[in-house]
């Protein structure tokens, strides 16, 4: 079973308890959980945190009469070797901004690579960004319109930029860790100061020596910055159906994070293997993804899936989006069906997840949550198919994690439940679409066992917490 809380508002928290014991039995030392562990702490990507929280507060402004005004050259894609200046977030609040010129690297039929002017030495060569430019424009692009639907073309001229800047490279040190890239929805509110008018996407470029910034080799952005394309179109294409299309808030960050993690998966499905790092594009892609919910699935109810206002998740954060999210693909219509409901619409967060689903958002929640137990549990099948991932058999994927770094995944299947025959308490945080699981152990004809999920006083929790429990019967 699963205590959990489906709490829809972002970053709800209560304090509860989750007691069980069995009827005429006195246990002198009962089953006592720990009182809670102390939280990992994971790089916290601030630039992300501050793009979002900004994107919402401008998607509440009334429009602009020339919000969607475009600069003198729309309606012209770049030639090969042209020329643009773009401006890029200076620090992490992206309060204050560079200039940076670039030029016109590749140009295909729907994605542009721009370089920056100013490269540090030994990078990418020019027959690179073009295999980059390539990888984009005919394999990543399509697979991200399939599933999500179209971007914007706010300048029209039918392209998304790429800028590959040392820009970005320079955020490391402002930001506590290496920024691979971000998109901004600013940048398609032309009228909006500073924007660029543009559905642009920024990177940082290779820099072994650091001379701009962290140190970042050529093998890392060629492994990092396929999946990032992915992720981050997926937010533009987001924005502009949310924001543009409907002039309605920007979509949950929760649900935006876990669809544009499943576009990462998509992609590693789709891209020919010859594009990618060891020939083995499926990993290259779903690697992070998987390592997240292994993070996430060591300790659920550490970590929030219905993310706190201002947060894009930590990493074992992101892995519960991407789990829900590949979850409700399996079960609910597929690719596109599905993901193009959860896009395509002026809903958001746990309600879009209701209409799209056409299920309440409690009792999905506990579905999942039992799943990411029982899915390919040895000597068990399920009655009800909503408690497998179809897509994914985790008791063989986690055991080769481990197998390959045991100090990263120290657990064969990350998953752990509390047991109990009969006395149980544990005293801890509910936290936004989360929970914590429990098996009991009762023998045939054994006595039953009474369980209450309460506030730590054992009076009733507050009824916009949310708190459910969800059972299933494995033997």
């Amino acid at each position: 079973m699963v205590g959990y809380s489906a709490a829809g508002d972002r970053g709800r928290t209560e304090p509860y308890r989750w007691r069980a014991r069995t009827p005429g039995v006195t246990a002198a030392t009962p089953d006592l959980a720990p009182a809670g562990r102390p939280r990992a702490v994971d790089f916290y990507d601030r630039l992300h945190d501050n793009l979002r929280a900004r994107e919402s507060q401008l998607a509440r402004r009334p429009p602009r009469p020339d919000s969607r005004r475009v600069s003198a050259a729309a309606g012209v894609p770049p030639e090969l070797g042209s020329r643009r200046t773009f401006k890029v977030c200076g620090n992490v609040a992206c309060s204050e901004l560079a200039t940076v010129p670039t030029t016109a690297a590749f140009v295909g039929q729907k994605v542009a690579v721009y370089v920056d002017d100013t490269l540090p030495p030994d990078g990418f060569s020019p027959e690179d960004f073009v295999r980059l430019g390539t990888l984009f424009d005919q394999h990543i692009y399509p697979v991200d319109t399939a599933a999500f639907g179209r971007e914007s073309d706010v300048d029209g001229n039918g392209l998304v930029f790429l800028v590959m800047t040392k820009q970005i490279n320079r955020l490391c040190f402002d930001a506590g860790g290496i920024v691979t890239g971000y998109f901004f929805g600013r940048d398609l509110l032309a009228s909006e100061p500073n924007s660029n008018g543009a559905e642009v996407f920024f990177s940082l470029v290779p820099d072994f020596h650091g001379t701009s910034g962290c140190r970042v080799t050529k093998d890392f952005v060629e492994r990092v910055l396929p999946p990032t394309f992915g992720h981050e179109l997926q937010h533009m294409i987001s924005y502009n159906h949310h924001v543009l299309v409907r002039a309605g808030p920007s979509e949950e960050t929760w649900l935006n994070e876990g669809l544009s993690h499943f576009a990462e998966e998509l992609a590693g499905r789709s891209v020919p293997n010859g594009f990618c790092v060891a020939n083995d594009c499926f990993s290259q892609f779903t690697l992070n993804d998987v390592s997240n919910a292994y993070r996430y699935l060591q300790a659920p109810d550490d970590w929030f899936l219905v993310y706190p206002i201002g947060s894009t998740g930590r990493l074992a954060e992101r892995g519960a989006a991407w789990l829900l999210t590949r979850w409700l693909v399996d079960h609910f219509g597929g690719t596109p069906a599905l993901t193009r409901r959860l896009v395509a619409t002026g809903q958001t967060g746990a309600a879009n997840v209701a209409a799209a689903t056409g299920r309440p958002f409690d009792g999905l929640l506990g579905q999942w949550h039992l799943a990411n137990f029982v899915d390919d549990l040895p000597n068990f099948v399920a009655a009800d198919p909503r408690l497998r991932y179809p897509s994914w058999n985790w008791r063989v994927t986690f055991p080769a994690l481990r197998a390959q770094s045991p100090a990263l995944y120290p657990r064969a299947f990350p998953l752990a439940p509390d047991s109990t025959s009969g006395q149980y308490d544990f005293a801890g945080t509910l936290r936004g679409g989360s929970g914590r699981s429990l098996r009991v152990l009762i023998p045939a004809g054994g006595r039953p066992v009474d369980f209450r999920l309460s506030d730590l006083a054992g009076g009733n929790l507050p009824p916009d917490a949310a708190a459910r429990v969800a059972v299933v019967r494995i033997r």
